[in-house]
């Protein structure tokens, strides 16, 4: 029996090691993807938290932003603006996250 219930938490250990290295992993790849934005200068800091903020309550659940592109005003027509947002809504409803 002591065999049985040492090789069941030696499971549970490696099945915990191998998930906390899963999740750092995937960690580092979303501060990797952040710090990228940063560097090319496109957004602050605050500003990415404040997009990921919006985007997060208007899609009603959590999101992973994997990129953000300003986008110079003129070029934005009224009616692509409104497409994109009928895009996000779309999505709100679906019960998609990621």
């Amino acid at each position: 029996m002591n065999e049985t219930v040492f090789a069941l938490l030696l499971a549970v250990l490696a099945l915990a090691v191998v998930l906390l290295a899963l999740y750092l992993r995937a960690l580092g790849r979303k501060l990797d993807a952040v710090a990228a934005l940063l560097a090319a200068g496109e957004a602050t800091p605050e500003e990415v938290a404040a997009i990921s903020a919006a985007v997060a309550v208007a899609l009603s659940g959590p999101v992973r932003i994997h990129h953000i592109r300003v986008l110079p005003d003129d070029q934005q027509a009224a009616w692509s603006r409104i497409g994109r947002l009928d895009l996000m809504r779309s999505h709100a409803g679906s019960g998609r996250q990621g």
